[in-house]
């Protein structure tokens, strides 16, 4: 694989996390990682601070909760696309 091919964090993820699973975390390090996705390590750091962020870099949608997409909403509307209209957890109070 070249280093021109499209998505280069995709196949960053992929190349950890079977890595992991073959070595453990502990013993594999940026450069292999990089190596087996068919890149530079210097482009594993462009996309990923650490060889944690890999697990964790899907987390980021995770952080705001439920509620805080529908604050100032009237309930029962969706107008910020948060969710549908009625259903549990998206502005109705069962």
């Amino acid at each position: 694989m070249g280093r021109w091919e499209p998505n280069a964090r995709g196949r960053l993820a992929q190349a950890a996390l079977t890595l992991y699973a073959e070595q453990g975390f502990e013993q594999t390090t940026a450069a292999e990682i990089a190596k087996r996705a068919g890149l530079t390590e210097r482009t594993f750091f462009r996309h990923f601070a650490d060889k944690r962020e890999v697990l964790f870099s899907g987390t980021d949608s995770l952080r705001g909760s439920p509620r805080g997409c529908h604050r100032g909403r009237t309930v029962g509307r969706d107008s910020d696309g948060c969710g549908e209209r009625g259903a549990p957890g998206h502005g109705r109070h069962d």
